[in-house]
């Protein structure tokens, strides 16, 4: 019988089952590692978007901030301009009023009569001015109780040109 030696076979043979053990273990390492590098490539692009994302959300707040104090001080500038506006329209209102309160001078005060000094203290008038004669102030302090209010005769005097006056008007509330 033919003595066969299996023994360099057997070595051979397990030697090449090691190096393909090898080969796969290195593949599978290989394979590993490039699948740990992709998935590290994927999370850095997701945590960059994750980033960009953010920033541009703490943009958009910072713009809104920005909208929101220029809103803030529309609404100061309004406040101010309705301040104005109000007295404004109460200044328009006086106006009015010593207008008004001209006009009524104007239609109690009889001819021959000239005033020299009007002067208000609230609701008090403070009328001084020449006449030509007694009656024309008695006209006169009849006109202006019937249009303006209470009229009283302070003091008159005699002078060259007539007769001098002065005397108080206590108004109506008008308002």
């Amino acid at each position: 019988m033919l003595a066969l030696n299996l023994l360099p076979w057997r070595e051979q043979s397990r030697q090449t089952g090691i190096r393909r053990l090898q080969g796969l273990l290195l593949g599978v390492g290989v394979l590993a590692a490039l699948i740990v590098w992709m998935a590290d490539q994927l999370g850095r692009q997701v945590q960059q978007r994750q980033m960009r994302e953010h920033a541009s959300i703490h943009q958009a707040i910072e713009r809104l901030d920005a909208q929101l104090a220029q809103v803030a001080q529309h609404k100061v500038e309004q406040a101010q301009v309705k301040r104005r506006l109000q007295a404004l329209e109460h200044l328009q209102d006086k106006r009015s009023l010593l207008v008004d309160l001209f006009e009524s001078l104007e239609r109690a005060v009889p001819q021959g009569v000239y005033l020299t000094a009007v002067t208000r203290d609230g609701m008090h008038l403070h009328i001084h001015g020449l006449a030509r004669s007694g009656s024309l102030v008695a006209q006169l302090l009849r006109n202006l109780s019937s249009t303006l209010g209470e009229a009283e005769m302070q003091q008159m005097k005699a002078v060259d040109e007539g007769e001098a006056f002065e005397l108080n008007v206590t108004m109506r509330d008008v308002s």
